[in-house]
């Protein structure tokens, strides 16, 4: 995101900060903090015998997303970022284990993302909310259709 950022914040769209997982991917967000927990997982076969080391290789995002109020979402990088702004948080789980063919590189594999509202906003943020992300999923898998990716692109 280009912008006159004095203030050296970290921003991406949705979709960039959520690997294109959550829609509507062009809503500008500002990232706040990131943690990264990894700690050790002993991994098992399903037959219970042992596979190795694995890592547990989680992200958590705290960020604000920049979600306008009106319905023109095809200019929502050049508005005020200040209007109508919602706290949330993406957690990305993985996982990540030593590459059997490469030393010194780990394979990382993520196996599902969230995305939720702080639990602190007010009624009018929790109706923004609604109404940016009721109708996302549907939206997305009509993209992810052939036809409407055929459109899309």
């Amino acid at each position: 995101i280009e912008n006159d950022n004095k203030n050296r914040l970290a921003q991406f769209t949705l979709g960039r900060l959520s690997f294109n997982i959550f829609q509507p991917k062009n809503l500008v967000c500002t990232v706040k903090s990131i943690c990264n927990p990894v700690s050790v997982h002993n991994a098992k076969n399903d037959d219970s015998s042992h596979v190795g080391t694995e890592f547990t290789y989680n992200f958590i995002v705290d960020l604000i997303i920049h979600a306008p109020s009106n319905e023109d979402s095809n200019n929502d990088q050049h508005r005020d970022i200040h209007n109508s702004d919602i706290e949330a948080t993406i957690i990305t789980k993985g996982f990540c284990r030593p590459s059997p063919d490469v030393n010194n590189r780990m394979m990382v594999t993520f196996t599902g993302s969230s995305l939720f509202q702080k639990k602190k906003s007010d009624k009018a943020t929790k109706l923004l909310w609604n109404k940016k992300f009721a109708n996302a999923y549907r939206k997305a898998d009509r993209e992810r259709s052939y036809s409407g990716w055929m459109l899309h692109y």
